[in-house]
C-alpha cells in the first residue's frame, strides 16, 4: 500500500499505520515491479506519513515466510 492509500482510505490520518517490510525483496514479474521499487515505495510511504505527522511504525522482517511472520506452519 502506498501513502495515498493510507491518507485517503484508512481514515484521513486518524489511524496508526503499520508497514511490514521484508529484508529479502523479490521481484514480481507479473506486475513488472523490481525489488528496488518495493524498497522505494516502503521508504516513501513511511516518510510521507511521518512528514504529515501521522503515527506510523515500520516492522522489518527477515522475509515474509510464515516462520518470520510468527504464523504457525
Amino acid at each position: 500500500m502506498n501513502h495515498s492509500y493510507h491518507e485517503m482510505i484508512i481514515g484521513h490520518g486518524k489511524c496508526f499505520s503499520t508497514v511490514l517490510f521484508p529484508e529479502k525483496q523479490e521481484q514480481i514479474a507479473a506486475a513488472d515491479y523490481t525489488a528496488d521499487y518495493h524498497s522505494a515505495q516502503f521508504l516513501s510511504t513511511k516518510l510521507a506519513l511521518e512528514q504529515r505527522g501521522r503515527p506510523v511504525a515500520a516492522i522489518v522482517l527477515k522475509d515474509l515466510s510464515d516462520r518470520s511472520a510468527g504464523r504457525a506452519g
